[in-house]
């Protein structure tokens, strides 16, 4: 069987639109979010990596495209933000050259609008300094770190309320009655300055004949003064709460199966199959990576090799949460705390649901607390997938507040909570699984899923001041409060840069490749002018095989940073 095949494609972004078509999934859920994305005024699709919301705006896109009695549809990407990352700390001018590119990658749109559609835009961009060329030279310098440009005219007369007008004029030249803006990748949280600014864009664009829509990660509460979710824009989840109705749930995945994966899955067992459903805890993605990995196992059984999905998958899960450490080190405390209360809520539920014989408890309720690092903690867990958090809160007697979460399911399965016995009984394991809801979940303090030196513990990480060594005292401050000097806060994309090359899954031969090329951090394949040719001196490296190489790089690069 070819595992390389598009139908086990995690990605959206990597498939093509006829695909991304065919395999869509309807339902209730998701024809609720299409309605919601092609109708009018603000919204913000929130959900984490791998729950659709690149699947879901690409559907949007397509429809209107090829419907003109629907809206324009422009489609903008915005997963290279965090390579303007380290101009907050080289230039004075950061945020206008962000706000620049957000505005350039729009009007790009509309050049892609305007050739799929076959719409003559030459006389709404007839200015020389807008070309396509043009805009496209302006978003590399400003994705490869440059604050200075060959022509910085663009920046001088691009703001919002022209690239309003121009999309307006779009409006009537096209004959179409109004327009969306389908803006990706939205969730800036590595560079919370951008996440203010575009969120400030993203208000200003707002009319009666422009609706604009934004992806994000849940746990995301902060969009600057200027915008307030709810007021603003309407928030729409993305993210499939897998307890609500996992009956469901099991039918939205068996239509995912049927259009995706049918002829693949014939030789795994349905109930093998049905487990790992809920393992992927309403994550599509995570889903056909499930799939992936148990078709790729080399065990005999099926319940090695079920163990050894759920052990990898579990971990990956976990190495990529952790990762956040290394991506915004000032939370390292904070992320570290996270997980080991993540860890307890996962023990204490499969004690309990060992317990419990005919029903179940997925939901636990934590008493509110009074640190604010605390809600920090959960809403890292939160955006990661890690915890479902219920948006409403519980209260049980007075001053007793309870937000209720659900863990990950497949941390439940590795720990065994389902499990009657020590035997592999899969109809056992799903009876469990689907049986009904205890009424009243676990409670909890937060005093007591954690240790008093884990909540002592949750402060920010914050560099010294690099002139007198004076500790921080807030998590926003720009200026040293003893000595005055300016503060440089720590770079996720350096961090990134500076990684060693071992970080990355070559195989063996890549790696012997690599270090004959003397590659030795990550930020040496982006120094050199041409990396591909680099490699290919090395003895018996092709053009595919340094193609492949600098793929595994920009995936890890992406990856990091996502």
């Amino acid at each position: 069987m070819d595992l390389n095949q598009k139908e086990l494609e995690e990605r959206s972004d990597y498939l093509d639109i006829e695909q991304v078509v065919d395999w869509f999934v309807t339902g209730d859920y998701f024809e609720s979010i299409q309605k919601k994305l092609i109708g009018t005024g603000a919204k913000l699709l929130v959900g984490p990596r791998g729950t659709g919301k690149t699947h879901q705006m690409l559907i949007t896109h397509y429809n209107c495209i090829k419907n003109r009695e629907k809206p324009i549809s422009l489609y903008v990407s915005f997963n290279r933000y965090y390579h303007l990352e380290p101009l907050m700390s080289r230039a004075s001018n950061a945020i206008k050259i962000f706000n620049t590119w957000v505005l350039s990658k729009i009007i790009l749109s509309i050049y892609d609008f305007s050739e799929r559609t076959s719409t003559d835009i030459s006389l709404l961009l007839s200015d020389p300094c807008l070309t396509k060329k043009n805009l496209e030279l302006f978003i590399g310098q400003a994705e490869k770190g440059n604050f200075r440009f060959d022509d910085e005219t663009i920046l001088e007369i691009l703001n919002v309320s022209y690239v309003k007008i121009l999309i307006e004029e779009l409006i009537v030249l096209s004959d179409r009655k109004r327009a969306i803006l389908l803006l990706d990748d939205a969730a800036l949280t590595l560079t919370p300055d951008y996440l203010v600014e575009f969120f400030e864009i993203f208000i200003s664009l707002k009319s009666s004949s422009i609706s604009p829509k934004a992806s994000v990660y849940p746990g995301t509460t902060e969009y600057g003064t200027k915008f307030h979710l709810g007021h603003d824009a309407e928030k729409v989840e993305c993210w499939i709460n897998v307890t609500d109705d996992m009956k469901s749930y099991s039918k939205f995945m068996d239509e995912l199966i049927q259009k995706r994966l049918s002829s693949i899955i014939g030789e795994i067992d349905s109930e093998i199959i049905e487990i790992l459903k809920y393992a992927s805890f309403g994550i599509p993605r995570a889903f056909i990576f499930l799939i992936r990995s148990y078709l790729q196992s080399n065990k005999v059984t099926r319940q090695s090799k079920f163990n050894e999905v759920i052990d990898q998958h579990s971990e990956l899960i976990k190495i990529e949460y952790l990762s956040l450490k290394k991506k915004i080190p000032q939370f390292s405390n904070i992320i570290e705390v996270g997980f080991t209360f993540f860890e307890t809520i996962v023990e204490e539920l499969t004690k309990l649901n060992k317990e419990l014989i005919d029903s179940r408890n997925l939901i636990v309720g934590v008493e509110t607390h009074s640190n604010r690092m605390v809600e920090r903690m959960t809403q890292f867990l939160n955006e990661a997938g890690l915890l479902y958090k219920y948006s409403s809160s519980v209260s049980h007697g007075e001053n007793r507040e309870y937000m209720r979460y659900t863990p990950h399911i497949i941390f439940l399965l590795k720990a065994k909570a389902f499990n009657s016995s020590r035997g592999f009984d899969t109809k056992k394991i799903l009876q469990k699984l689907l049986s009904a809801e205890k009424k009243q979940p676990l409670r909890r303090k937060f005093e007591t899923l954690l240790k008093e030196a884990d909540i002592d513990n949750l402060k920010l990480n914050l560099p010294p001041c690099s002139n007198c060594s004076a500790i921080r005292i807030e998590e926003n401050q720009r200026f040293c409060h003893k000595c005055g000097f300016e503060l440089v806060n720590p770079s996720a994309y350096e961090s990134c840069m500076n990684l060693d090359v071992s970080e990355i899954p070559f195989t063996r031969f890549q790696a012997e490749a690599v270090n004959q090329a003397n590659f030795r951090k990550i930020r040496d394949f982006y120094y050199v002018q041409n990396p591909v040719s680099e490699l290919r001196k090395v003895k018996q490296i092709g053009g595919k095989r340094s193609q492949d190489i600098l793929k595994r790089v920009v995936d890890v690069v992406d990856e990091f940073l996502a």
